[in-house]
């Protein structure tokens, strides 16, 4: 019987320190071979703590107000935020006084997700340098261009993003984090024609598109893989009392792939949109994202040489 080369997938976990450490666990948890992120893997924003000059301890946090008293309970608001992607900040009062415009709090923020990068990059190298298994991380449309810098630093860790990628002698992997436009304005957003041009260009480099995967952070469009709530003026639209869900994939990345037909396509970008469809020949896969509840969700994709023999949904 041929030898299973196994990858595990998953993307957006936004921050969460519980999500990362469990995607480093996964390779020995699933026997895979690889682990690839495939994008937006920091976090939104970041939290103060503020310490007063009474020495009490004052934070908001997702509409609530806490005084966490004594270390202990200040290190459990500190696990539970980081838990949930965002970025706790003990700093006091005085200093967080000064951090009053958009530009200082901007220069505080990067700072922070520049130091907590670099902790799990640390934290990758630890878990699994002489493990034998590969870790590919990939930015996507709400990274700063910071990762992609922090991350190269690490030994354990590849960057796929913007060029093909040996896996195992028969795949190859073509990876990008940029998006079609959202409502948001996100970092790495490309309109379709300029997108579909770059996926374009990293399809032609590979030596055969047909035993190919394709991790493309926005799912292609209309494929089930990018239902997500309609929004006028960022507002959920509804009808009958339920949000109303459009397609909002990407018609450049539904043109590559029908196009080009790779063995495997890996997507995210629409965290509600857990599934797995086919386009044209092309098994597409988004796992979905419930990083906020702490929940890693992924794909396991499995080759015994050229064939794809397992493409399954799993969390944990």
């Amino acid at each position: 019987m041929a030898k299973r080369f196994l990858i595990y997938f998953t993307t957006d976990i936004h921050g969460s320190e519980v999500c990362f450490r469990k995607f480093l666990n996964a390779g020995k948890f699933y026997g895979a071979q690889v682990l690839l992120l495939g994008g937006d893997v920091t976090g939104k924003m970041i939290v103060p703590i503020v310490r007063g000059s009474d020495g009490r301890m004052k934070c908001n946090w997702l509409g609530q107000s806490y005084e966490p008293r004594g270390d202990e309970e200040v290190k459990r608001l500190v696990t539970t935020i980081r838990a949930c992607g965002h970025y706790p900040y003990v700093i006091e009062e005085q200093e967080y006084a000064l951090l009053d415009t958009r530009e200082k709090m901007d220069a505080k923020f990067v700072s922070i997700l520049r130091a907590s990068l670099a902790e799990w990059a640390q934290l990758a190298e630890d878990r699994l340098k002489g493990s034998g298994i590969r870790c590919l991380i990939a930015p996507g449309n709400d990274d700063l261009s910071l990762v992609d810098e922090v991350l190269s630093q690490c030994p354990v860790i590849e960057n796929p993003e913007g060029r093909v990628t040996e896996l195992d002698g028969i795949h190859e992997l073509i990876a990008t984090g940029y998006s079609n436009p959202t409502p948001w304005n996100t970092e790495r957003e490309l309109a379709e024609e300029a997108l579909e041009e770059q996926m374009e260009c990293l399809f032609s480099k590979l030596r055969d598109p047909s035993h190919a995967i394709a991790s493309l952070h926005a799912p292609p469009y209309d494929s089930g893989l990018d239902m997500a709530p309609a929004l006028k003026d960022l507002k959920v639209q509804t009808s009958g009392g339920q949000p109303l869900l459009v397609a909002v994939g990407s018609k450049a990345v539904r043109h590559v792939i029908e196009k080009h037909q790779p063995q495997v396509g890996l997507h995210g970008h629409i965290h509600e949109s857990r599934a797995i469809a086919k386009v044209g020949r092309t098994i597409c896969i988004n796992p979905g994202s419930e990083y906020t509840e702490g929940i890693l969700n992924g794909a396991l994709i499995g080759f015994e040489k050229e064939k794809l023999v397992t493409w399954q949904l799993v969390a944990g």
